[in-house]
């Protein structure tokens, strides 16, 4: 009976608290690397309409950058999170191409080999900025013609790509350096000045020095302007037809 009794007791009582699990982060070196996992470099690749001055493009599900900057800005970015010795032996795959050119036939098998089985990833991203930055007439000659029209609206362009690609070009044409408004001022500016006037129209000039505040304000209005003009992109004769349809 008493070992009835301890036996209930026993069952009735509370578990015993699980252990605690370990919480402590994963090493960087066990996680996996993959190229779709930093996204792919192709300087000069081919546009679609709606990806016009695009210099980050996300297609069929892969991530593409045309930018060397934009890049090698998220190359390192993965190094803070990643083992760079990973993300070194698998840099290669993420190239396309004449960037996949210039490392396969345009670079000493030597110094390929060193930059590859090293441990750090900061020499390959300073070798590829050094072959593809944009010279300066090339970024400003990009810089000047960098417009938002209502042709962008009606395909749906993100703002903040227009926004990004400014702010690019003016980073690598050296122009800002000379703006006594200050960096971000000349930017929003632009990006201001160059909306087509039927979007600006309804946006006084920005007072504000901050980026991000302007994007958020264009992102905002962008809603409207989808409303707008897409209408206007409408066949005349699937209108007439829905006004037909309408009045029946």
């Amino acid at each position: 009976m008493a070992q009835l009794v301890a036996r209930e007791a026993a069952r009735s009582s509370p578990a015993s608290p699980a252990p605690p699990r370990d919480q402590s982060p994963i090493p960087a070196s066990t996680i996996s690397v993959k190229a779709s996992d930093i996204g792919y470099f192709w300087p000069g690749m081919p546009l679609k309409d709606t990806e016009r001055d695009a210099e980050v493009i996300e297609r069929d599900g892969k991530t593409y950058y045309r930018d060397v900057y934009a890049f090698t800005n998220r190359v390192r970015m993965a190094a803070l999170t990643r083992s760079e010795a990973k993300i070194i032996r698998i840099i290669d795959t993420c190239l396309r191409g004449e960037a996949d050119q210039w490392w396969n036939y345009h670079y000493f098998y030597a110094t390929r080999a060193a930059l590859i089985q090293g441990e750090r990833i900061e020499p390959f991203c300073q070798a590829l900025e050094e072959r593809f930055r944009l010279s300066p007439t090339e970024a400003y000659t990009r810089y000047e013609n960098c417009k938002y029209t209502v042709d962008d609206v009606q395909k749906r362009r993100p703002i903040g790509e227009y926004v990004a690609s400014i702010e690019y070009y003016t980073k690598a044409c050296g122009i800002i350096s000379n703006q006594p408004i200050g960096n971000a001022k000349a930017v929003i500016l632009h990006a201001w000045r160059y909306l087509d006037i039927a979007l600006r129209q309804d946006i006084d000039e920005p007072d504000t020095d901050d980026i991000d505040v302007f994007i958020r304000l264009l992102q905002r209005k962008q809603a409207n302007w989808y409303d707008k003009f897409t209408q206007r992109n409408t066949p005349q004769s699937l209108r007439e037809t829905t006004i037909i349809l309408g009045a029946s």
